[in-house]
């Protein structure tokens, strides 16, 4: 049985004696509430009442309240996290992008997304204006919203502004580098093992995308930091897309750790290097599972 993006059935019958909220999340993110009386039902039956049945408002993180999590189409019980539900909207939405569920060309029309999601529609224009900030939709007017493309030569591009971006931030971001930023970075790139480990790409790239913003905020440009943003989320998007993975996954993880004992011996030149470095060899996979350029020394232990 084909089910929409935004919803899952329960593979465990929740109790019905009494008023509970079914919060329906992606990933732990939680999209919409039902009133909890319609699982267990046989699947046929429930699929036929949630037809009927109006969608209700979050309950905001209630005690007590349990959700259905969808994982890659799997269903699963899991507490309940409080979360803004436009943020919640906007992460479902970017997962469904960066991973081409959402393929390149979808119309996104916001009435009957709200209706699907059970939320209000400004909750999704909302959203939609955050994805179009991020280059992953294009807003039309009248016309409606689609998903964007993505395309070799966007990647190219961004991905040398990039490289100038950050060898240029890595330069000023030595001097104000503290050990409890080494610890955040280093307790980064471990989340990104471990999620490269689990096979999660979506994962790593979030971590990874956080690890590079991390260490450009230490440069103080703030105005530059959207860009960066963006250039490293069409990047990686690109990437996906494409299928383009050239190293293993733990490798792309491992290679950060390369930075960040150029970072750990606040040598500015060293760290230029290694930056720039892993920067070109993104695209061509030069030296698969190393981001240290030829002349590095072997990687200190992350703090």
């Amino acid at each position: 049985m084909e089910r929409s993006f935004f919803n899952a059935v329960a593979s465990t019958p929740l109790p019905t004696d009494h008023s509970i909220d079914i919060i329906i999340e992606i990933d732990n993110m939680p999209i919409f509430a039902r009133p909890a009386r319609n699982f267990g039902k046989p699947n046929g039956a429930q699929e036929e009442a949630e037809q009927r049945e109006p969608q209700t408002d979050s309950p905001s993180g209630r005690a007590g309240v349990r959700a259905v999590t969808l994982v890659r189409g799997i269903a699963a019980v899991t507490p309940f996290t409080k979360a803004s539900k436009s943020d919640t909207v906007y992460e479902a939405f970017k997962h469904a992008i960066m991973l081409g569920e959402m393929a390149p060309g979808t119309p996104l029309v916001e009435s009957p997304l709200a209706a699907e999601i059970g939320c209000s529609q400004s909750t999704v224009r909302e959203a939609l204006m955050r994805l179009q900030e991020d280059g992953l939709v294009i807003r039309l007017g009248y016309r409606g919203t689609l998903v964007s493309s993505t395309s070799a030569v966007e990647a190219e591009e961004m991905l040398q502004l990039r490289l100038r971006i950050e060898v240029r931030g890595v330069e000023r971001a030595v001097e104000r580098l503290t050990d409890a930023d080494l610890a955040s970075l280093g307790k980064l790139i471990g989340d990104m093992e471990t999620a490269a480990r689990a096979g999660n790409e979506y994962d790593v790239s979030e971590r990874d995308r956080a690890f590079h913003l991390q260490l450009f905020h230490l440069s103080d440009l703030p105005a530059l930091e959207p860009i960066l943003q963006r250039c490293l989320l069409h990047n990686h998007r690109f990437k996906i897309a494409t299928g383009d993975r050239r190293r293993p996954l733990i490798d792309t993880a491992a290679r950060h750790r390369h930075i960040l004992a150029a970072f750990a011996g606040r040598d500015a030149a060293a760290a230029v290097s290694v930056i720039r470095h892993h920067i070109e060899t993104i695209a061509d996979g030069r030296r698969a599972g190393s981001g240290a350029p030829p002349d590095a020394q072997p990687a200190a232990p992350s703090p």
